[in-house]
């Protein structure tokens, strides 16, 4: 069984499916910082297609997470870079 979570404030400031992925991308940040992995361009990255965040967040559907995706770019909470059905995504 997956457990996901989010911060409640974050939830009602910016949204409640855009607080699960930021917290989601937040902790491959870290993780990748930690580990020193998916360095480029002077910043840490995770990647993923549409279909692999759907299947991995599977009480959201893809329309959702594209929607929630782009929010939080308009936003200037993520950047997007897309590379053959890849999303990669960096926290600003």
């Amino acid at each position: 069984m997956n457990s996901h979570s989010f911060s409640t404030e974050l939830a009602k400031e910016i949204g409640l499916n855009e607080a699960i992925l930021l917290q989601h991308f937040y902790f491959w940040f870290k993780k990748n910082k930690a580990n020193n992995k998916n360095f480029h361009d002077n910043n840490y990255w995770t990647y993923n297609s549409k279909k692999g965040f759907s299947e991995y967040f599977e009480y959201l559907t893809e329309n959702q997470i594209k929607g929630a995706l782009n929010r939080m770019k308009e936003k200037r909470l993520i950047i997007i870079v897309l590379r053959v059905k890849i999303i990669l995504l960096m926290v600003l």
